[in-house]
């Protein structure tokens, strides 16, 4: 049995980068990475982290404009270990690998269709 508590008093500050590349006419790819530190500043976990916030988060997508109405896209995510309460668990490091189609039917209309989580 787990309860969330709120603390009184917490300390984030980061920085994230993002690109963007237009790597052909039908082909746009983008990355980004976010870094992110936390500290509890008041209550039991004072100088821990925040709990299930992960320091570092980092992403890159594909995706493919084809022809005609149809778009085909991927992404790959990862995500660093993220503390649980205190020193005593952690989440560890994962990775997910996401993939998806779009087709426009017509002007008011367009059909998305995705699987997530596919692979790591």
């Amino acid at each position: 049995m787990s309860q969330y508590i709120n603390v009184g008093d917490a300390e984030i500050y980061g920085l994230e980068l993002n690109g963007d590349w237009q790597v052909t006419a039908a082909l746009k790819a983008n990355a980004n990475y976010t870094y992110t530190h936390s500290e509890q500043k008041s209550g039991e976990y004072k100088g821990y982290a925040l709990s299930d916030f992960p320091s570092s988060m980092a992403n890159v997508s594909l995706t493919w404009n084809t022809a005609s109405d149809l778009e085909l896209w991927t992404k790959a995510s990862w995500r660093s270990r993220s503390p649980d309460i205190g020193k005593s668990s952690s989440t560890d490091a994962y990775a997910l690998v996401d993939l998806g189609v779009r087709y426009r039917l017509s002007k008011h209309v367009t059909l998305m269709s995705g699987i997530y989580n596919c692979l790591m």
